[in-house]
């Protein structure tokens, strides 16, 4: 647990190495004498006593640990309060958005929003060291130390800096920088959280994140220890760690072990919540049905219609297996209609909600023939539903939007999933394979990132499995832009409804009467009717 008193950071500016060149050290000390020199990157149990005849500046960093309004430490879903909303217009928002993109950032900061947001992280640190007790000011200035913590990641992964944003860097270095960096990563640390190591050194992940932010990989194993950490997000020390682990992996890009470690610590979390809600379930004996579990973004589209349902709904006719699926709250960056919402709008009779793994075995056990099912995050992997509000602050996606849909909520034997970028296609199918799946199919190239195939006549869609690679596929039913620009998208409840009218239309009927869904429909079935057949029917039948 972190220190309830203020952690004094002091800079040591005229000590001596072997070689009697004068350097710059820094250190810190807290009530647990804890003590770190930059340049051995080690957390040191040491007492530290001060030399009077050295000079030292101070500086004082406010106590951050996560409070509640008794003092004590806050569980995760107390840690992001909704009291103010989320800020998505400032400067530190805007870089966050600039340098979160491509591999290693590909773009750079203007020489403007550079002090717009040197500006910004002034004013945020000057709440760090005043903490105002106004959980509506609170509640804005928690969401303010997740982006500070995602962008600092963001921009110190990045290969190539500009001047101005090493000045940005520049300003959180405590000792000497290394050669290539504008600041140490241990300096990194302390300017993200001052409790960053000794929250670190408890659950034995400082080697973890110092690896990282050198820009190594991690193995499985130690990927899955990173994931129980920002799963379990106890504090808010740990939120802002969370953030800023998060844009470092999604800078650098995660590796397929990476991404499987991270979903394994999620697999173990759905185990957890399960035996301490004693509903361990039964649904792998040997005697279950068939079941498909389909999955796509979870925070769904803003410029077109979702058809999911009719695609679960032909699988399940087709095969005459069980669909099952995957939705929860969206965790952003889109904030429009998704799967959750969508299939709440349609209602139960037609796709009843599951409220638990062990709830699913109960229907499949007492239903005559299979159909289509939904379940939601929050019933499936509830502290990866519990991270929906820290991944909203931090603005851009994290690994776990691609993780979320490759995990095996329910022991299923097949998944029918969606890549938005090719290059996440085998390190789905990798994570799926981990998962246990019989076999994954991963649709590339589809509408917004989705299952829906384009019926603009473009080509690049591909289905791919675990013997079948980069099966593609181009639509047939080609409309002319006249047609569909018939549908005007809106980002509405008012889309919302007439997107679930057509579908109910289609579900009890061949078709919407709308000639451009109706398209769209028949174009993502018929691509499916021709790469799906042969690889699902052998397996069902084994």
């Amino acid at each position: 647990m972190a220190p309830k008193e203020f952690i004094v950071c002091f800079l040591c500016s005229s000590s001596f190495t072997v070689e009697r060149c004068p350097q710059r050290h820094a250190s810190f000390t807290s009530r647990f004498r804890y003590t770190w020199k930059p340049e051995s990157y080690r957390l040191l149990r040491l007492e530290w006593q001060r030399n009077k005849q050295r000079k030292t500046n101070w500086y004082k960093l406010g106590h951050l640990a996560m409070q509640s309004v008794n003092g004590q430490e806050c569980s995760n879903q107390e840690s992001f309060p909704s009291v103010a909303p989320i800020p998505t217009n400032s400067a530190l928002v805007e870089g966050i958005r600039q340098v979160a993109i491509g591999k290693y950032g590909a773009k750079s900061l203007s020489k403007s929003l550079s002090r717009s947001i040197i500006e910004e992280l002034e004013h945020i640190e000057a709440q760090m060291r005043n903490w105002n007790n106004s959980a509506e000011d609170n509640s804005l200035y928690q969401h303010q130390l997740l982006q500070r913590a995602a962008f600092l990641g963001s921009l110190y992964m990045k290969t190539s800096l500009t001047e101005d944003e090493q000045e940005i860097l520049r300003k959180y270095e405590l000792g000497h920088a290394p050669l290539h960096k504008p600041c140490s990563e241990a300096s990194l640390l302390l300017a993200v959280h001052p409790n960053s190591f000794q929250r670190l050194e408890e659950c034995h992940l400082l080697e973890h994140v110092l690896k990282l932010l050198q820009g190594d990989h991690l193995n499985v194993s130690e990927a899955e220890q990173l994931g129980e950490f920002i799963l379990e997000c106890k504090t808010l020390t740990d939120a802002c760690l969370s953030a800023m682990i998060l844009h470092v992996l999604r800078v650098r890009h995660e590796t397929s072990s990476e991404l499987i470690g991270l979903a394994s610590a999620c697999r173990k979390a759905m185990e957890i919540e399960d035996s301490n809600a004693s509903r361990k379930s039964n649904v792998s004996t040997p005697s279950r049905c068939s079941v498909m579990q389909i999955t796509e973004p979870f925070d769904g589209v803003v410029k077109s219609p979702m058809i999911t349902p009719l695609i679960a709904k032909h699988i399940t006719e087709k095969y005459g297996i069980w669909t099952v699926l995957i939705g929860s709250d969206t965790s952003g960056p889109k904030y429009g209609m998704n799967l959750k919402t969508l299939v709440h709008q349609l209602g139960e009779d037609r796709i009843p909600r599951v409220g638990s793994r062990s709830h699913l075995e109960e229907i499949f056990q007492t239903s005559s023939s299979p159909r289509v099912l939904y379940m939601d995050l929050e019933d499936t992997c509830n502290a990866l539903s519990r991270l929906t509000y820290l991944r909203r602050a931090i603005i851009k996606r994290p690994c776990f939007a691609t993780i979320e849909k490759a995990i095996n909520y329910l022991d299923a034997e097949f998944l029918l999933t969606s890549a938005f970028h090719p290059n996440y296609v085998e390190k789905m199918l990798r994570i799926g394979e981990s998962q246990r799946f019989r076999d994954v199919f991963v649709v590339s190239g589809g509408i917004e990132g989705g299952l829906a195939f384009p019926i603009s006549g473009r080509s690049g869609i591909t289905v791919t499995s675990f013997s079948q690679d980069n099966q593609k596929v181009t639509p047939t039913d080609v409309l002319s832009d006249t047609l569909r620009s018939k549908i005007r998208y809106e980002n509405s409840s008012s889309w919302l409804s007439y997107n679930s009218e057509l579908i109910s239309h289609s579900w009890d009927r061949t078709n919407s009467g709308n000639e451009v869904f109706d398209a769209i429909v028949r174009a993502t079935l018929q691509a499916l009717n021709d790469t799906l057949p042969s690889k699902l029917e052998s397996r069902i039948a084994v």
